[in-house]
């Protein structure tokens, strides 16, 4: 079985298939099959992005589940969570967590694998591959790791043990820390003591500068130009 299950998010209102086409075709052009598979949620987004994701399962034959009606937030995260996840039995050791906003470089997940046992001696037990600009590092950069007050669920790397200790998100809190509830599994992580942390250099791009709505995402104006990388 491979060892990583991945979940990649379709948000509900979104219509840039442009970005989920990139996301999901850097996916398996820097993947290797063995090592991760791939599950699509689709948030019930629109008929041009049904098709798309009907077009790239046709081609590469990840999981695709698709919502009607829209779910939002941590409920497709759990859910979408839970579908890859299958049982004890089926999964790999970790899992990765992304938004369709995100591009991966070759050798993404190569190295999350071989950073992690650097991550866990530091205490970390959520690692990321690309870290959100607001998020800010503590202490010095311990290469390949950054460590880091938050990690954002863009990019979210860990054992299916921690997931099942620490989640599912709580969707009833949606809202209450800067919208999102990624942001309270962190702190349960922090209260816990569990560390965060990110990849140094990053290995996934997040492509977004809008988001799902047409709305400035949060730390868009710190984006930066990637060369050979569709960001809109």
């Amino acid at each position: 079985m491979p060892k990583v299950n991945a979940v990649v998010i379709c948000g509900g209102t979104d219509t840039r298939t442009r970005l989920t086409r990139q996301c999901i075709e850097s996916f398996y052009a820097g993947t290797p099959p063995w090592l991760c598979d791939l599950t699509v949620v689709d948030d019930a987004s629109g008929v041009d992005m049904e098709c798309l994701l009907r077009e790239l399962y046709g081609r590469f034959g990840f999981t695709l589940v698709r919502l009607q009606p829209s779910l939002g937030g941590g409920f497709v995260t759990n859910m979408g969570l839970s579908i890859a996840g299958g049982s004890s039995l089926t999964r790999g050791e970790f899992l990765y967590h992304s938004a369709s906003d995100f591009y991966f470089k070759p050798g993404w997940v190569v190295a999350l694998l071989n950073a992690w046992p650097t991550a866990e001696a530091m205490g970390i037990g959520l690692l990321g591959a690309y870290s959100h600009p607001f998020h800010l590092p503590i202490g010095e950069r311990t290469s390949p790791i950054v460590r880091r007050e938050m990690v954002a669920a863009g990019s979210w790397f860990m054992r299916w043990s921690t997931w099942e200790k620490y989640g599912p998100l709580n969707t009833h809190n949606r809202g209450l820390y800067v919208g999102s509830e990624d942001t309270e599994f962190n702190f349960k992580l922090i209260k816990a003591g569990v560390g965060r942390g990110t990849l140094w250099p990053e290995m996934v791009v997040h492509t977004g500068r809008t988001n799902s709505e047409g709305k400035p995402t949060l730390g868009a104006e710190h984006m930066p130009d990637v060369a050979g990388v569709l960001i809109e």
